[in-house]
């Protein structure tokens, strides 16, 4: 058995009762305490260091519409004058649903927390409900975590991104859909978009492969061809429209001379 003098004991005694004292203190007394934590959570820690405590005190749901789509926005307000958080909720056929959700149970759970509280928020959400993973629970967390680090990275001054970690890609590809209202429509919705940057394109209207709108059609896409463009056949929900999709688009890369 090691024997200890006064001198080591004390020391020993004093790491450990740092160790406690550094536990109750928070995570950045914590991290002093072991050394430096992942870079995520060390950024994180380095970027709310110094601030005052952020309560959250009110949470408002914002729906919208565009065209035929149902949007969903929270926007979260802090105790900081004109400090605030958005997050996106959609969902894309019952948006009540998740504006429920947010009024009735995520509101009064979150309103008087920190707002830096954001992983402890997320898991308290998420444990709530009986039925977890739900669609509507899920977007209406989403929301709620969206804003929070929406307001992590205002209040740091820093994109969110550095917060997770750093970013992986310096931009990603964009898809966008077509006019099928008719075939010259089709080619004139392609171009402009094309004009814009776009390179990938989606439309609908291949449900009847060999009709006479459809081959036309698939010549206007044709037309509107590069070498790097490419066009999607919506073919969703249902197994017939899929498989006509599959034929459209087979017919549509026939009239290219390439393939699928």
């Amino acid at each position: 058995m090691k024997r200890l003098n006064r001198r080591d004991a004390l020391k020993e005694v004093g790491t450990k009762a740092g160790a406690v004292a550094a536990v109750f203190a928070g995570r950045d007394a914590f991290w002093e305490h072991f050394g430096s934590p992942e870079p995520a959570e060390y950024a994180q820690s380095q970027a709310r260091r110094g601030l005052p405590p952020l309560k959250i005190t009110d949470v408002k749901v914002i729906r919208s519409q565009v065209g035929g789509n149902q949007l969903l926005n929270v926007k979260v307000f802090t105790s900081e004058p004109g400090l605030y958080g958005v997050g996106d909720g959609n969902h894309a056929e019952r948006v009540s649903i998740i504006a429920a959700n947010i009024d009735k149970f995520l509101k009064p759970m979150i309103v008087g927390r920190n707002a830096d509280e954001i992983e402890d928020i997320w898991q308290t959400a998420f444990v709530s409900t009986y039925w977890r993973s739900a669609v509507d629970a899920n977007n209406a967390m989403a929301a709620i975590d969206g804003a929070l680090w929406d307001i992590a990275g205002k209040r740091a001054n820093m994109p969110v991104y550095d917060l997770l970690g750093g970013r992986v890609r310096a931009g990603c590809r964009m898809m966008t859909g077509a006019n099928t209202s008719s075939p010259q429509a089709l080619e004139d919705s392609i171009r402009e978009s094309m004009s814009h940057g776009y390179q990938h394109f989606r439309f609908n209207g291949l449900s009847n492969p060999g009709s006479p709108l459809d081959a036309m059609n698939q010549k206007a896409a044709a037309r509107t061809m590069t070498a790097t463009t490419t066009i999607a056949i919506n073919g969703r929900r249902l197994r017939l429209v899929f498989l006509r999709a599959i034929a459209g688009a087979a017919a549509c890369c026939e009239t290219m001379n390439t393939s699928p």
